[in-house]
Protein backbone atom coordinates (compact mmCIF):
# COMPACT_ATOMS: atom_id res chain seq x y z
CA UNK A 1 0.00 0.00 0.00
CA UNK A 2 2.94 2.00 0.81
CA UNK A 3 4.20 1.99 -2.62
CA UNK A 4 1.18 2.63 -4.47
CA UNK A 5 0.52 5.38 -2.39
CA UNK A 6 4.14 6.80 -3.11
CA UNK A 7 3.44 6.31 -6.92
CA UNK A 8 0.27 8.57 -6.63
CA UNK A 9 2.00 11.34 -4.85
CA UNK A 10 4.58 11.05 -7.65
CA UNK A 11 2.56 11.15 -10.27
CA UNK A 12 1.02 14.14 -9.07
CA UNK A 13 3.53 16.22 -7.35
CA UNK A 14 7.15 16.95 -7.13
CA UNK A 15 9.00 14.03 -5.20
CA UNK A 16 9.82 16.57 -2.38
CA UNK A 17 6.27 17.75 -1.80
CA UNK A 18 5.25 13.64 -2.53
CA UNK A 19 7.60 13.06 0.59
CA UNK A 20 6.12 15.70 2.73
CA UNK A 21 2.57 14.47 2.02
CA UNK A 22 3.41 11.21 3.01
CA UNK A 23 4.55 12.38 6.38
CA UNK A 24 1.87 14.78 6.92
CA UNK A 25 -1.05 12.27 6.29
CA UNK A 26 0.61 9.56 8.10
CA UNK A 27 1.06 11.63 11.07
CA UNK A 28 4.71 11.41 11.13
CA UNK A 29 4.57 7.22 10.97
CA UNK A 30 5.55 7.29 7.61
CA UNK A 31 9.02 9.48 6.51
CA UNK A 32 10.07 8.65 3.08
CA UNK A 33 13.48 10.07 1.25
CA UNK A 34 12.14 12.04 -1.90
CA UNK A 35 15.16 10.06 -3.61
CA UNK A 36 12.84 6.73 -2.43
CA UNK A 37 9.90 8.05 -3.89
CA UNK A 38 11.62 8.57 -6.97
CA UNK A 39 12.89 5.19 -7.39
CA UNK A 40 9.61 3.09 -6.08
CA UNK A 41 7.39 5.26 -8.67
CA UNK A 42 10.00 4.64 -11.87
CA UNK A 43 9.75 1.10 -10.80
CA UNK A 44 6.36 0.72 -10.89
CA UNK A 45 5.97 3.26 -13.63
CA UNK A 46 8.27 1.11 -15.98
CA UNK A 47 5.49 -1.41 -15.55
CA UNK A 48 3.18 0.03 -17.32
CA UNK A 49 2.48 -0.92 -20.42
CA UNK A 50 0.75 0.56 -23.29
CA UNK A 51 -2.26 -1.48 -22.56
CA UNK A 52 -2.99 0.10 -19.32
CA UNK A 53 -2.82 3.47 -20.92
CA UNK A 54 -6.09 2.58 -22.56
CA UNK A 55 -9.46 1.39 -22.08
CA UNK A 56 -10.39 -2.23 -22.44
CA UNK A 57 -11.75 -3.42 -25.69
CA UNK A 58 -14.62 -3.90 -23.66
CA UNK A 59 -14.95 -0.53 -22.29
CA UNK A 60 -14.54 1.04 -25.78
CA UNK A 61 -17.06 -0.73 -26.98
CA UNK A 62 -19.48 -0.23 -24.47
CA UNK A 63 -18.65 3.55 -25.05
CA UNK A 64 -18.78 3.42 -29.26
CA UNK A 65 -22.58 1.45 -28.77
CA UNK A 66 -24.46 3.44 -26.41
CA UNK A 67 -22.45 7.16 -26.51
CA UNK A 68 -20.59 8.11 -29.05
CA UNK A 69 -21.47 10.68 -31.55
CA UNK A 70 -22.17 8.97 -35.10
CA UNK A 71 -20.86 10.09 -38.33
CA UNK A 72 -23.84 11.04 -40.18
CA UNK A 73 -23.39 9.42 -43.67
CA UNK A 74 -22.05 6.24 -42.42
CA UNK A 75 -24.28 5.81 -39.74
CA UNK A 76 -21.31 4.57 -37.82
CA UNK A 77 -19.50 5.37 -34.42
CA UNK A 78 -17.16 7.92 -34.93
CA UNK A 79 -13.80 7.63 -32.67
CA UNK A 80 -11.04 10.05 -33.03
CA UNK A 81 -7.07 10.09 -32.15
CA UNK A 82 -4.49 12.43 -32.92
CA UNK A 83 -0.65 12.87 -32.54
CA UNK A 84 1.42 15.84 -31.85
CA UNK A 85 4.80 16.81 -29.69
CA UNK A 86 5.53 19.36 -27.18
CA UNK A 87 8.90 20.29 -26.23
CA UNK A 88 9.95 19.43 -22.95
CA UNK A 89 13.53 19.96 -20.42
CA UNK A 90 15.37 16.38 -20.85
CA UNK A 91 18.73 15.33 -20.73
CA UNK A 92 19.66 14.16 -24.11
CA UNK A 93 23.20 13.67 -25.09
CA UNK A 94 24.87 14.03 -22.32
CA UNK A 95 23.51 17.97 -22.21
CA UNK A 96 20.47 19.95 -21.16
CA UNK A 97 20.76 21.77 -24.29
CA UNK A 98 19.79 19.78 -26.87
CA UNK A 99 17.80 21.09 -29.52
CA UNK A 100 15.74 17.92 -29.62
CA UNK A 101 13.89 16.71 -26.85
CA UNK A 102 10.24 16.94 -28.03
CA UNK A 103 8.21 14.36 -26.43
CA UNK A 104 5.46 13.01 -28.73
CA UNK A 105 1.96 12.50 -27.66
CA UNK A 106 -0.87 9.98 -29.06
CA UNK A 107 -4.51 10.23 -28.14
CA UNK A 108 -7.62 8.58 -29.10
CA UNK A 109 -11.12 9.79 -27.24
CA UNK A 110 -14.94 9.98 -28.49
CA UNK A 111 -17.60 12.67 -28.18
CA UNK A 112 -20.28 12.21 -25.97
CA UNK A 113 -23.58 12.39 -27.81
CA UNK A 114 -25.71 13.93 -25.05
CA UNK A 115 -23.21 16.14 -23.54
CA UNK A 116 -20.82 17.29 -26.24
CA UNK A 117 -17.82 16.57 -23.56
CA UNK A 118 -14.58 14.48 -24.52
CA UNK A 119 -15.06 11.00 -23.46
CA UNK A 120 -10.80 10.16 -22.87
CA UNK A 121 -10.54 6.64 -24.50
CA UNK A 122 -6.45 6.38 -23.69
CA UNK A 123 -3.23 8.18 -24.31
CA UNK A 124 0.49 8.24 -24.31
CA UNK A 125 3.82 9.80 -24.89
CA UNK A 126 6.89 8.59 -26.27
CA UNK A 127 10.44 9.84 -26.70
CA UNK A 128 10.84 8.12 -29.64
CA UNK A 129 10.59 9.69 -33.53
CA UNK A 130 8.01 9.31 -36.33
CA UNK A 131 9.25 5.52 -37.11
CA UNK A 132 8.71 4.97 -33.14
CA UNK A 133 5.12 7.01 -33.63
CA UNK A 134 3.58 4.49 -36.28
CA UNK A 135 4.70 1.39 -34.57
CA UNK A 136 3.04 2.76 -31.23
CA UNK A 137 -0.27 3.22 -33.40
CA UNK A 138 0.23 -0.06 -35.25
CA UNK A 139 0.49 -1.51 -31.43
CA UNK A 140 -2.79 -0.01 -31.13
CA UNK A 141 -4.29 -1.59 -33.68
CA UNK A 142 -2.78 -5.21 -32.70
CA UNK A 143 -4.29 -4.64 -28.95
CA UNK A 144 -7.72 -3.62 -30.17
CA UNK A 145 -7.81 -0.24 -29.37
CA UNK A 146 -7.39 1.41 -32.41
CA UNK A 147 -8.12 -1.37 -35.19
CA UNK A 148 -7.16 -0.11 -38.88
CA UNK A 149 -10.50 -0.73 -40.48
CA UNK A 150 -12.54 0.47 -37.14
CA UNK A 151 -13.67 -3.24 -36.67
CA UNK A 152 -14.24 -3.81 -32.97
CA UNK A 153 -16.07 -7.32 -34.00
CA UNK A 154 -19.57 -8.63 -33.14
CA UNK A 155 -20.78 -6.00 -35.78
CA UNK A 156 -19.34 -3.18 -34.24
CA UNK A 157 -17.75 -1.21 -37.20
CA UNK A 158 -16.57 2.62 -36.16
CA UNK A 159 -15.33 5.40 -38.41
CA UNK A 160 -12.03 6.62 -37.24
CA UNK A 161 -10.84 9.86 -37.62
CA UNK A 162 -7.43 11.10 -37.56
CA UNK A 163 -7.26 15.25 -36.52
CA UNK A 164 -4.05 16.03 -36.89
CA UNK A 165 -1.23 19.30 -37.89
CA UNK A 166 0.47 19.36 -41.46
CA UNK A 167 3.76 18.09 -40.77
CA UNK A 168 4.93 15.42 -43.84
CA UNK A 169 5.72 12.38 -41.76
CA UNK A 170 2.28 12.59 -40.02
CA UNK A 171 1.00 12.11 -43.73
CA UNK A 172 3.26 9.24 -44.07
CA UNK A 173 3.93 7.52 -41.33
CA UNK A 174 -0.01 7.86 -39.42
CA UNK A 175 -2.27 8.40 -41.88
CA UNK A 176 -1.46 5.78 -44.41
CA UNK A 177 -2.03 2.95 -41.84
CA UNK A 178 -5.75 4.16 -42.05
CA UNK A 179 -7.06 3.91 -45.52
CA UNK A 180 -10.38 4.24 -44.22
CA UNK A 181 -10.38 6.90 -41.85
CA UNK A 182 -11.54 10.32 -42.20
CA UNK A 183 -8.49 13.18 -42.60
CA UNK A 184 -8.55 16.48 -41.25
CA UNK A 185 -5.87 19.14 -40.50
CA UNK A 186 -6.92 21.45 -37.98
CA UNK A 187 -7.73 24.94 -39.21
CA UNK A 188 -5.51 26.74 -36.67
CA UNK A 189 -2.35 25.67 -38.49
CA UNK A 190 -3.97 26.14 -42.16
CA UNK A 191 -4.31 29.97 -40.82
CA UNK A 192 -1.24 30.30 -39.27
CA UNK A 193 0.61 29.57 -42.51
CA UNK A 194 -1.62 32.36 -44.14
CA UNK A 195 -0.88 34.87 -41.47
CA UNK A 196 2.43 34.47 -41.51
CA UNK A 197 2.87 34.50 -45.69
CA UNK A 198 0.56 37.68 -45.20
CA UNK A 199 2.66 39.62 -43.06
CA UNK A 200 5.33 38.84 -45.02
CA UNK A 201 3.71 39.77 -48.38
CA UNK A 202 2.80 42.98 -46.35
CA UNK A 203 5.48 43.38 -43.55
CA UNK A 204 4.60 47.22 -43.36
CA UNK A 205 0.86 47.46 -43.80
CA UNK A 206 -0.74 45.10 -40.97
CA UNK A 207 -4.26 46.52 -41.99
CA UNK A 208 -3.65 44.57 -45.75
CA UNK A 209 -2.53 41.30 -43.90
CA UNK A 210 -5.39 41.12 -41.40
CA UNK A 211 -7.91 41.82 -44.68
CA UNK A 212 -6.24 38.88 -46.17
CA UNK A 213 -6.56 36.41 -43.21
CA UNK A 214 -10.09 37.19 -42.85
CA UNK A 215 -10.18 36.33 -46.46
CA UNK A 216 -8.81 32.89 -45.39
CA UNK A 217 -10.93 32.33 -43.01
CA UNK A 218 -14.23 33.01 -45.55
CA UNK A 219 -12.86 30.60 -48.11
CA UNK A 220 -12.42 28.28 -45.50
CA UNK A 221 -15.77 28.91 -44.52
CA UNK A 222 -15.66 30.55 -40.98
CA UNK A 223 -18.72 32.52 -40.84
CA UNK A 224 -19.42 34.55 -37.85
CA UNK A 225 -23.45 35.13 -36.55
CA UNK A 226 -24.49 38.40 -36.45
CA UNK A 227 -23.07 40.05 -32.71
CA UNK A 228 -25.92 39.68 -29.87
CA UNK A 229 -25.25 43.32 -27.82
CA UNK A 230 -25.20 43.01 -24.45
CA UNK A 231 -25.93 46.17 -22.29
CA UNK A 232 -24.03 45.97 -18.97
CA UNK A 233 -25.60 46.67 -15.82
CA UNK A 234 -25.86 50.11 -14.13
CA UNK A 235 -24.40 52.04 -17.91
CA UNK A 236 -25.38 52.61 -21.80
CA UNK A 237 -22.47 51.04 -23.27
CA UNK A 238 -23.40 47.90 -25.34
CA UNK A 239 -20.92 45.41 -25.59
CA UNK A 240 -20.68 42.72 -28.62
CA UNK A 241 -20.42 39.32 -28.18
CA UNK A 242 -19.53 37.46 -31.18
CA UNK A 243 -20.10 33.61 -31.75
CA UNK A 244 -18.39 31.51 -34.25
CA UNK A 245 -20.19 28.86 -36.39
CA UNK A 246 -17.04 27.22 -37.34
CA UNK A 247 -15.47 26.12 -40.72
CA UNK A 248 -17.31 24.76 -43.68
CA UNK A 249 -14.78 25.81 -46.70
CA UNK A 250 -12.39 23.92 -48.04
CA UNK A 251 -8.79 24.49 -49.23
CA UNK A 252 -8.95 24.74 -52.70
CA UNK A 253 -11.20 27.60 -52.36
CA UNK A 254 -8.40 28.77 -49.69
CA UNK A 255 -5.77 28.33 -52.96
CA UNK A 256 -8.25 30.11 -55.84
CA UNK A 257 -9.62 32.61 -53.25
CA UNK A 258 -6.59 34.01 -51.27
CA UNK A 259 -3.33 32.34 -51.96
CA UNK A 260 -2.95 32.24 -55.65
CA UNK A 261 -3.74 35.74 -56.04
CA UNK A 262 -1.87 37.18 -53.07
CA UNK A 263 1.35 35.80 -55.09
CA UNK A 264 0.45 37.36 -58.55
CA UNK A 265 -0.23 40.80 -56.15
CA UNK A 266 2.17 40.63 -53.68
CA UNK A 267 5.76 42.69 -53.77
CA UNK A 268 7.19 40.70 -51.18
CA UNK A 269 7.07 37.55 -49.17
CA UNK A 270 6.54 35.50 -52.79
CA UNK A 271 8.89 32.56 -51.20
CA UNK A 272 6.63 32.43 -48.00
CA UNK A 273 3.88 32.77 -49.91
CA UNK A 274 4.82 29.92 -52.23
CA UNK A 275 5.44 27.90 -49.22
CA UNK A 276 2.19 28.48 -48.08
CA UNK A 277 0.53 27.29 -51.13
CA UNK A 278 2.81 24.33 -51.38
CA UNK A 279 1.24 23.20 -47.57
CA UNK A 280 -2.38 23.47 -48.97
CA UNK A 281 -1.94 21.67 -51.95
CA UNK A 282 0.18 18.68 -49.96
CA UNK A 283 -3.00 18.58 -47.38
CA UNK A 284 -5.91 19.64 -49.80
CA UNK A 285 -7.27 16.26 -49.31
CA UNK A 286 -7.34 17.39 -45.54
CA UNK A 287 -9.24 20.48 -45.86
CA UNK A 288 -12.83 19.65 -47.32
CA UNK A 289 -14.62 21.34 -44.26
CA UNK A 290 -17.35 21.81 -45.70
CA UNK A 291 -18.30 17.64 -46.28
CA UNK A 292 -16.82 17.06 -42.65
CA UNK A 293 -19.22 19.25 -40.76
CA UNK A 294 -22.03 18.24 -42.49
CA UNK A 295 -20.86 14.41 -41.39
CA UNK A 296 -21.09 15.80 -37.71
CA UNK A 297 -17.15 14.96 -37.50
CA UNK A 298 -15.58 17.23 -35.21
CA UNK A 299 -12.65 19.76 -36.71
CA UNK A 300 -10.28 21.19 -34.33
CA UNK A 301 -7.35 18.99 -32.69
CA UNK A 302 -8.03 20.95 -29.20
CA UNK A 303 -8.48 17.61 -27.56
CA UNK A 304 -5.24 16.49 -28.36
CA UNK A 305 -3.74 20.32 -27.44
CA UNK A 306 -5.36 19.93 -24.20
CA UNK A 307 -3.85 16.43 -23.53
CA UNK A 308 -0.53 17.95 -23.63
CA UNK A 309 -1.60 19.79 -20.87
CA UNK A 310 -3.41 17.69 -18.58
CA UNK A 311 -1.78 14.61 -19.29
CA UNK A 312 1.86 15.62 -19.15
CA UNK A 313 2.47 19.77 -18.80
CA UNK A 314 0.86 20.20 -15.42
CA UNK A 315 3.59 17.46 -14.04
CA UNK A 316 6.79 17.62 -16.01
CA UNK A 317 6.48 21.74 -16.51
CA UNK A 318 7.34 22.43 -13.12
CA UNK A 319 10.09 25.35 -12.45
CA UNK A 320 13.03 24.31 -12.50
CA UNK A 321 12.17 20.66 -13.60
CA UNK A 322 14.49 18.71 -15.47
CA UNK A 323 14.24 15.28 -16.59
CA UNK A 324 15.77 12.09 -17.82
CA UNK A 325 14.21 10.34 -20.23
CA UNK A 326 13.50 7.26 -17.64
CA UNK A 327 11.99 9.13 -14.77
CA UNK A 328 10.02 11.41 -17.10
CA UNK A 329 8.10 8.30 -19.04
CA UNK A 330 7.69 6.65 -16.00
CA UNK A 331 5.88 9.31 -14.38
CA UNK A 332 4.22 9.85 -17.60
CA UNK A 333 2.91 5.98 -17.90
CA UNK A 334 1.70 6.73 -14.31
CA UNK A 335 -0.77 9.99 -15.01
CA UNK A 336 -2.14 8.43 -17.94
CA UNK A 337 -2.45 5.03 -16.33
CA UNK A 338 -4.63 6.89 -13.81
CA UNK A 339 -6.44 9.63 -16.70
CA UNK A 340 -7.12 5.74 -18.52
CA UNK A 341 -9.51 4.94 -15.26
CA UNK A 342 -7.71 1.53 -14.74
CA UNK A 343 -5.49 2.54 -11.56
CA UNK A 344 -7.22 0.17 -9.49
CA UNK A 345 -7.42 -2.30 -11.88
CA UNK A 346 -3.57 -2.08 -12.24
CA UNK A 347 -3.36 -2.24 -8.88
CA UNK A 348 -5.50 -5.27 -8.31
CA UNK A 349 -4.69 -7.43 -10.75
CA UNK A 350 -0.52 -7.22 -11.93
CA UNK A 351 1.78 -9.24 -10.00
CA UNK A 352 3.91 -6.13 -8.43
CA UNK A 353 4.25 -8.33 -5.29
CA UNK A 354 7.61 -9.35 -7.27
CA UNK A 355 8.65 -5.79 -8.21
CA UNK A 356 11.78 -5.21 -5.93
CA UNK A 357 12.17 -1.68 -6.07
CA UNK A 358 15.44 -1.50 -3.86
CA UNK A 359 16.79 -2.60 -7.29
CA UNK A 360 14.48 0.17 -9.57
CA UNK A 361 16.28 2.61 -11.68
CA UNK A 362 16.25 6.34 -10.62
Amino acid sequence: MLVEWEAALAADHPFRKAADALLFYSHGATDVEDTTIQRHAVAVGELVSQEWMYGSTEDISEILRHRATRDLDTKRPLIYASTDAHASNRFVDETWNAKWKMTNGIRVWCIDKKTGKTIHIGGEFTWGDCMEVRRRFESLAELGVLPLDGDYGNGLIAQVALLTDGLDWIAEYVLTLFPDAVYVLDPYHVLEHVSDAAHKAFPKEPKKARAIIQRAKTALGQRVRRPRQLVRKGTRKKNQRRRRSGFDGSGQRLLDDVLLPLLSAAKHGKKRITQAIAYVERNVYRLDYGNVRTRGIQLGSWAMESFHRTASQVRLKRAGCHWTAEVAQAILNLRLLTLAGRWDAFWGTHPLMQLDCAGGSA
